[in-house]
C-alpha cells in the first residue's frame, strides 16, 4: 500500500480488499462485524453474509443439520430436495434443472461446460469490463476463447449519454465484432454477463440493451448464461433476480455469493433440453445436506424478513442521499446501481468525470477509523466507493451511513485537498529513493507539482508494486487538473511534456499498459479546449502502439479530428501531419490495416497541389504500407491525391497501377525487370504474388459469373496438377477471397467452377458508373411494366364487379 493512504491505525487494506492482519475480525452479527480488540464496525461490503453475519435461524438451522447428517455424496437428502424445489420457485419457467456446486468458481465452469456440451463449441463471449469472472480453465492459456463486446459505459466510454445515438453505436459495434468473429471461423458457446456490470463500476445497462445482445448471440447459434451471485436473491430491490428487470430468459443461471449466507453452496440453473447435453455431474461438496439447509433457511428468510422490499426501500434512501451528496460536493460523480447494490463514482474536484482513486481511499479509510464504517472499493479505476451490505441493513443504517459520509467530506474538505497531497507524494518520493525536498514550496502549488514530476519515474524501481505506481501517477494526474492547465507562459507545456515523458518510461508490458490508463486519464481530465491534449494524445499513440492497445484511444480519423479541434487553439497542419504519422505506424503495428490505411490517406489530404511534392516520401511510403498490408485490396483512390500524383513516371507510380487495375502477368513482368527494386522497398515478392492472385482472381470474377478451375489455374499461374488442391485449401486464394466478403461465390467440384454472385469492383471509374445506369434503367423498366400490369388488373377487377352488380 502506498504512502499517501496513511499506514497507521488501519483495520483495511482498500487495495487489496481483505483486512490488515494487524486487527482481526473476531465475530459478526447481522449487519455488524467486530475486531479482536472489540470495536463494533458498520459492515456495508460484506455481499456473501446475504441475509446478515450469524443470523440466529442459519446457525440454527447448521448445528441441527451437523449433527444429524453432514455429507451424502450420490444420494439425495430431504433438504437437498426441498432447497433445489425452493429455488426453482422462485425462478420463471424454463429454469428447470438444478446443479449444485461448492463455490462460485465451480459453478461457474460448470455453466460454461454446460453450455460447450450443448453447442460443441468453447468460445465465450463477455463484455470486455467483465471478463475476470470467466475461469482460466476455461477460457485456456492465453484466453483463446475468449471473445470480448464492447463495454457499452454511457457515463466514461466510448460513446456518452450526451450522444443520443450511444446505445445504438454500441449495439452495432457489438453485432459487428460477432459478425467479424464468425468471418474468422469463431464458434460460440456463449454470451457470460451480469444483470449490471460489477466490474465496469455497478454499472447499469439501458433498457433493452441486454435483450438486444441476447437476440444477437442466439441468432448466431450462442446460448446466454446469467450471473446472479452478486445481483441476485432480491438485492436489486426491484424483483428476486436481476434479470427479470431485462425482460429475458438467461439459458443457464448461475448463483453463488450469498446463497449459502457464507457458507460454501453455489448452483447452476438451466433448461431440461440444455441439461440433458450431459451424462452426469459429480460435485464431491457440492449439495452436501448441510449447505442445502442453510440454503433453504437463507431462501426463506428472505420471504419471512420482507428483504426484497427492505432492499428497495433502504435503497432507495441510500440513492436518494447520494444524489443531494453529489449536488454539493464537486468530487462526486455518477451514482450507479440499485437497491443494496451501489457505487458512489470520486472524481477529481470540478473536473468532467476524471476518476480520482486516492481521494476515493481516503473517504473509505477515513469512514472506517473515524466513523467505524467499512465500505469497498472498486471499479477499473478504483475510485467507486462500493456500497452491498447485508440485506438486513436498516433505515436508521442508511441515515448513519449518509450523515457520515457527508461529515467526511465536509470535515477534510476534499475539494481542496491539492496541498496536503503534494506533502504525502513528496514524502513517499522521498523514502523512494528521489532527490526531493519535503517540504512544501512557497511558490506555490504548480512548483511542488513540477518538483513531484521531475523525479516521479523512481517509482519505477523493481520493488514498488503496479498498484503503487498507479495510484502515485493517478495522484499526480488529479493535480494536474486541478491546478487549472493551461498556467501563463510555457509552464503548463513543460509540466505536461515532463509528465508524459516520465510515464512513457515504464520499464516493462505491464507497467506500460499502467502508463497508458495514466496517460488516458490526463487527455480526459484536461478541459477540451486545453491545447495540451494534442502533446498528451501523441505521447498515447507511441505506448498503444507498444502495448497492442491502439483500438482503445482510437476509433476513426473524423472523431480524433473533431476531438482535437476543440482546442484553444487547435493543432497546426504540421501537427497533425506528424500524429499521423505516429498514428499510422501504430495501427500497421497492431495488424489494424485498414485503420492505418484511411489514416494515411487523411494526412496525404492535408498537402495541397502548392506543397504536394513535398509530400513524395509520405506517398512512398503510404503506397509501400498498402502493398505489404495483407488486408488491403482497393487502392484506386491513392490515384486521386496530390502526393501520389506527383510520383507519376517513377517505378512506384507504376507498381501502384498494376495493383490499382493489372493481372498478375503484369506484375511479374514488372518484377523480372525491377527485381532490385522491389527488393530495396522491404516488399515481399511471395506476399505480393499472392495479393496479386488475389486482386486477379478479383478481376476475373468483375466479368465472370463462372470462372473455370482452368482459368483460374491459368491466370494466377498455379501448377496444372496443385490446381484444385490450391483452390480448396483454407488458406489459399478463393477460400481468402469469400472470407473477404469482397465476392460472393460458390465452389462446384463436380464441374470444377466458380459460380460468382456478386463482386466488388477493384476500380470505380466511368465503366462501372455506365454499368450502374444500366442496371437502375433496367429496374426503373421493370417497376413500370409491374404498375401497368397492377393497374390493368385493378381495372379488370372493378369491370367485373360493375358487371355483376
Amino acid at each position: 500500500m502506498m504512502c499517501p493512504i496513511g499506514e497507521g491505525n488501519k483495520l483495511f487494506d482498500f487495495e487489496d480488499g481483505v483486512f490488515d492482519p494487524c486487527k482481526k475480525i473476531t465475530r459478526g452479527s447481522k449487519q455488524y462485524i467486530y475486531n479482536d480488540a472489540g470495536q463494533k464496525y458498520l459492515d456495508c461490503v460484506n455481499i456473501s453474509a446475504h441475509v446478515g453475519h450469524c443470523h440466529p435461524r442459519i446457525l440454527t438451522a447448521a448445528q441441527h443439520q451437523l449433527s444429524q447428517l453432514s455429507h451424502a455424496q450420490g444420494f439425495l437428502s430431504d433438504f437437498t430436495s426441498r432447497f433445489t424445489k425452493a429455488l426453482r420457485e422462485s425462478l420463471p419457467e424454463g429454469l428447470d434443472v438444478c446443479f449444485l456446486a461448492n463455490s462460485d468458481a465451480e459453478a461457474r465452469d460448470l455453466a460454461l461446460w454446460l453450455c460447450s456440451c450443448f453447442t460443441g463449441h468453447d468460445d465465450v463471449i463477455a463484455f470486455s469490463c467483465e471478463s475476470h469472472d470467466l475461469t482460466f480453465a476455461i477460457l485456456g492459456n492465453g484466453r483463446k476463447h475468449l471473445i470480448p463486446l464492447p463495454c457499452p459505459n454511457l457515463y466514461r466510454g466510448k460513446h456518452q449519454s450526451n450522444d443520443p445515438n450511444a446505445v445504438e453505436k454500441y449495439l452495432e459495434e457489438s453485432y459487428q465484432t460477432l459478425k467479424n468473429a464468425l468471418g474468422e471461423g469463431r464458434h460460440f458457446s456463449c454470451l457470460w454477463s451480469e444483470p449490471i456490470l460489477s466490474a465496469a463500476g455497478q454499472l447499469e445497462l439501458s433498457p433493452g440493451y441486454l435483450k438486444n445482445i441476447y437476440s444477437m448471440v442466439h441468432a448466431m447459434g450462442g446460448l446466454c448464461v446469467m450471473n446472479e451471485s452478486r445481483t441476485g436473491l432480491g438485492r436489486l430491490g426491484d424483483s428476486m433476480w436481476g434479470f427479470q428487470s431485462h425482460d429475458i430468459l438467461p439459458d443457464v443461471l448461475s448463483i453463488g455469493g450469498g446463497l449459502g449466507n457464507g457458507f460454501p453452496l453455489a448452483a447452476v440453473i438451466t433448461s431440461r433440453h440444455i441439461a440433458s447435453s450431459v451424462q452426469e455431474y459429480l460435485s464431491t461438496f457440492g449439495g452436501n445436506p448441510v449447505a442445502c439447509r442453510i440454503g433453504l433457511s437463507v431462501m426463506n428468510i428472505i420471504s419471512d424478513e420482507n428483504l426484497l422490499a427492505s432492499a428497495h426501500s433502504v435503497g432507495g434512501i441510500l440513492k436518494a442521499g447520494f444524489i443531494a451528496l453529489k449536488e454539493s460536493c464537486s468530487c462526486i460523480g455518477q451514482i450507479s446501481g440499485r437497491g443494496l447494490y451501489l457505487g458512489l463514482d470520486v472524481i477529481v474536484p470540478g473536473s468532467d468525470r476524471v476518476p480520482n482513486p486516492i481521494l476515493a481511499q481516503r473517504v473509505a479509510q477515513r469512514l472506517c477509523q473515524e466513523r467505524q464504517i467499512i465500505i469497498g472499493l472498486g471499479g477499473p479505476e478504483k475510485n467507486l466507493l462500493l456500497f452491498t451490505p447485508p440485506m438486513c441493513f436498516t433505515v436508521d443504517n442508511a441515515h448513519h451511513l449518509l450523515e457520515s459520509l457527508d461529515g467526511i467530506i465536509k470535515k477534510n474538505d476534499f475539494a481542496n485537498f491539492t496541498p496536503q497531497q503534494a506533502e504525502e507524494l513528496k514524502n513517499y518520493l522521498k523514502e523512494k529513493g528521489a532527490d526531493i525536498s519535503e517540504e512544501l514550496s512557497s511558490k506555490g502549488v504548480e512548483e511542488d507539482l513540477a518538483e513531484i514530476i521531475n523525479v516521479c519515474d523512481v517509482i519505477y524501481q523493481e520493488e514498488t508494486s503496479e498498484q503503487d505506481v498507479e495510484a502515485v501517477f493517478n495522484s499526480i494526474v488529479s493535480m494536474l487538473v486541478m491546478v487549472n492547465l493551461p498556467l501563463p507562459g510555457d509552464s503548463s507545456e513543460e509540466l505536461v511534456t515532463n509528465f508524459c515523458k516520465k510515464v512513457s518510461l515504464a520499464p516493462s508490458a505491464s507497467l506500460k499498459v499502467t502508463a497508458l490508463r495514466v496517460l488516458n486519464l490526463v487527455f480526459h481530465g484536461l478541459d477540451k479546449h486545453c491545447p495540451m491534449r494534442y502533446l498528451v494524445y501523441r505521447y498515447l499513440v507511441d505506448i498503444a502502439g507498444e502495448t497492442d492497445q491502439v483500438e482503445s484511444i482510437f476509433t476513426d480519423v473524423n472523431s480524433l479530428k473533431s476531438t482535437l479541434s476543440e482546442a484553444s487553439p487547435p493543432p497546426n497542419n504540421e501537427q497533425m501531419q506528424e500524429l499521423f504519422r505516429l498514428l499510422h505506424k501504430a495501427l500497421v503495428r497492431n495488424g489494424h490495416g485498414d485503420l492505418a490505411f484511411k489514416v494515411m490517406v487523411e494526412l496525404l489530404k492535408t498537402y495541397t497541389p502548392e506543397n504536394a511534392s513535398q509530400a513524395k516520401e509520405d506517398a512512398k511510403y503510404c503506397i509501400v504500407a498498402s502493398l505489404a498490408d495483407p488486408n488491403t485490396f482497393v487502392l484506386d483512390h491513392l490515384l486521386d491525391l496530390m502526393p501520389v500524383k506527383s510520383l507519376e513516371g517513377t517505378l512506384i507510380f507504376d507498381l501502384l497501377l498494376i495493383f490499382v487495375c493489372e493481372k498478375l502477368e503484369k506484375y511479374m513482368q514488372f518484377y523480372s525487370k525491377h527485381k532490385d527494386f522491389i527488393e530495396s522497398l522491404n516488399l515481399k515478392h511471395e506476399d505480393l504474388v499472392k495479393k496479386m492472385r488475389f486482386l486477379t482472381f478479383l478481376q476475373m470474377a468483375e466479368s465472370e459469373d463462372e470462372i473455370s478451375f482452368d482459368s483460374i489455374q491459368k491466370e494466377l499461374q498455379i501448377p496444372e496438377d496443385e490446381v484444385e488442391q490450391y483452390i480448396i485449401d483454407e488458406d489459399d486464394i478463393v477460400i481468402s477471397a469469400l472470407r473477404t466478403k469482397l465476392i460472393r461465390a460458390r465452389m462446384d467440384q463436380l464441374t470444377k467452377k466458380v459460380m460468382v454472385s456478386n463482386c466488388m469492383h477493384r476500380t470505380f471509374g466511368r465503366p462501372q458508373w455506365q454499368q450502374l445506369r444500366k442496371v437502375l434503367h433496367t429496374w426503373r423498366d421493370s417497376l413500370a411494366a409491374i404498375q401497368g400490369n397492377m393497374e390493368a388488373l385493378v381495372s379488370a377487377q372493378m369491370d367485373m364487379i360493375q358487371s355483376q352488380g
